[in-house]
């Protein structure tokens, strides 16, 4: 992600000759892998494209058509995922497929996984954020999280897979069996302006989930994980916290995406409003 910075382009490119030269068996991994990042950054560029142009509806539906030609989908399956090596990317399951309505419209790609008992297994693809920082501000969750644990305290961390693919794109974990609080809220109610004044949202969709015990479980992991992230959250001073980009896992865990945007106080401005509206 950083060998465009000339005052190491050279020492770094050094480096990933030396090791393609001495795992020649890796190379067809690692050309198979950016040959999926490539197709990804086209279908990326040309949902930003027609964006303004079309409905999400119509946008999605290109999307799918896009991905089920055989220069994609050969591209797309039977790889090596670069966030866990030991995971196999096999089929995509193009009807899950989606992109996200965030300015850079991330893509959501979903794949069929037979090694996972038949989970479906979904990454997220940016192009245009630096995830650099990203990375940073999860190691630093995962650190957290160790030391809460050997103090006796697990406050259900869920600190996903992260990783920077350049200077302006990259591959995170998608959770799988969650949703985001905007989506959970609009669910719910049949008038989107007043969605989110459903103080009831949140665990009407745990119900649907959990029942009894289950239920008292899922209770605890959203105040275990909210009580987490809420600590957590403060201490690095991450901010930009709305309904888009916290998730909710059906067992009640609690996530949070977008965390490399604003990890220091002093990084916000003084004419910055206190309270901001988002879309619902």
């Amino acid at each position: 992600s950083e060998v465009h910075i000339p005052a190491v382009s050279v020492q770094f490119g050094l480096i990933l000759e030396a090791y393609c030269r001495g795992s020649v068996a890796h190379m067809k991994v690692l050309a198979k892998q950016v040959e999926a990042l490539n197709k990804m950054k086209t279908l990326n560029s040309l949902i930003k494209l027609n964006a303004m142009k079309q409905s999400k509806a119509k946008g999605k539906d290109a999307m799918h058509t896009c991905l089920k030609q055989n220069a994609y989908r050969e591209a797309l399956s039977d790889l090596q995922s670069p966030l866990n090596p030991s995971v196999i990317l096999s089929e995509l399951h193009v009807e899950k497929c989606k992109y996200m309505d965030s300015k850079m419209k991330p893509l959501w790609i979903v794949y069929n996984n037979k090694m996972f008992g038949g989970d479906l297994v979904g990454i997220i693809f940016k192009n245009g954020d630096d995830l650099r920082q990203d990375m940073l501000t999860l190691q630093i969750l995962r650190l957290m999280d160790v030391l809460w644990k050997e103090a006796g305290l697990d406050l259900r961390i869920l600190p996903y897979g992260c990783l920077a693919t350049g200077d302006h794109s990259g591959l995170i974990e998608a959770v799988s069996s969650s949703e985001t609080i905007a989506d959970i809220q609009l669910n719910s109610s049949n008038v989107a302006a007043a969605a989110a004044f459903n103080k009831d949202a949140l665990l009407n969709w745990l119900k649907e989930y959990n029942l009894g015990d289950d239920l008292d479980r899922a209770i605890e992991e959203f105040t275990l994980s909210c009580a987490g992230y809420c600590v957590a959250t403060y201490v690095l001073g991450i901010g930009d916290r709305h309904s888009d980009n916290i998730m909710v896992r059906k067992n009640g865990q609690v996530t949070i995406f977008s965390v490399g945007r604003r990890t220091a106080a002093v990084r916000e401005s003084p004419s910055e409003p206190p309270v901001s509206f988002v879309h619902q």
